[in-house]
């Protein structure tokens, strides 16, 4: 009887035994392996979320090297086509001042000109015609003869004789007839110290007050329109003997403002 119970013991002993030792290998198993899992998820999931968010901040990092560079890019363009604006301002600035003038001298020496113009050149007497060149053609001046009712034939004669100190580029007649006087590359004898870079015309006028005829005002008006055109200048660049001296030449003109304006005025309508 005892002998059972010793041997009952030690069977259930062994069966506790046996099944603690299975459930705790079993649990520590299960343990180990939970924790591996968990430490290989974590350790992934852990690397997966550096290299996310290495590769979003690689990524970030080049996309704003890439727009650094596009501004960069577009200030140098910018920059470039600033630089090409003021070449171009200054090569236009050195033409005109330089190039320009040169070429209305060259165009002066063998001018083409229109059919309505009588040349009629004076001969060279070292007074009225002197030959001097024209250092320039900045601007046309307008005078008038100051002999009511003289022909523009009459005088050009004047500026042929001996006595005369005097001549101009163009007289405007009374019945409109233009004659040319002086060579457009030579200096006249009209307009004092702006004799050596102007083009001058005499206006004939048929009374006192100085006031040009309808005929005489009209071929002014085209000869100057010319003349303007030929030399590449604006309407700044017609003046008066006045505007020079100040002596009242052309003597209607200055004593009406607004008649010398209109007549500029006249002038570039009909350009």
């Amino acid at each position: 009887m005892v002998q059972n119970n010793k041997t009952a013991n030690k069977n259930s002993k062994s069966t506790y035994n046996s099944s603690n030792r299975g459930s705790a290998k079993n649990s520590k198993s299960s343990y180990n392996s939970g924790n591996r899992n968990s430490a290989r998820n974590s350790k992934s999931s852990y690397n997966s979320g550096n290299r996310n968010s290495a590769k979003n901040s690689k990524s970030s990092y080049n996309s704003g090297n890439r727009g650094s560079s596009d501004n960069k890019s577009h200030k140098a363009r910018n920059i470039f086509a600033l630089l090409v604006i003021v070449a171009l301002c200054f090569s236009s600035y050195y033409a005109y001042n330089n190039l320009l003038p040169k070429y209305v001298l060259h165009k002066l020496e063998n001018p083409k000109l229109p059919d309505w113009i009588d040349v009629q050149i004076i001969p060279m007497d070292g007074v009225s015609r002197d030959g001097s060149k024209l250092d320039g053609f900045n601007d046309v001046v307008v005078h008038y003869v100051g002999n009511p009712g003289t022909t523009a034939q009459q005088n050009h004669d004047f500026y042929c004789n001996p006595e005369s100190e005097v001549s101009s580029h163009f007289i405007v007649g009374l019945e409109g007839e233009i004659i040319q006087c002086i060579p457009l590359d030579e200096q006249s004898a009209a307009s004092n110290w702006r004799n050596h870079d102007t083009i001058s015309i005499e206006v004939c006028h048929p009374d006192e007050t100085g006031i040009f005829n309808k005929k005489t005002y009209l071929s002014l008006v085209k000869l100057v329109a010319w003349l303007t055109d030929y030399g590449y200048l604006t309407n700044q660049h017609i003046i008066r003997h006045y505007d020079v001296t100040e002596k009242e030449c052309p003597i209607y003109y200055v004593r009406h403002e607004d008649a010398w304006l209109q007549f500029k005025k006249d002038v570039k309508e009909y350009r």
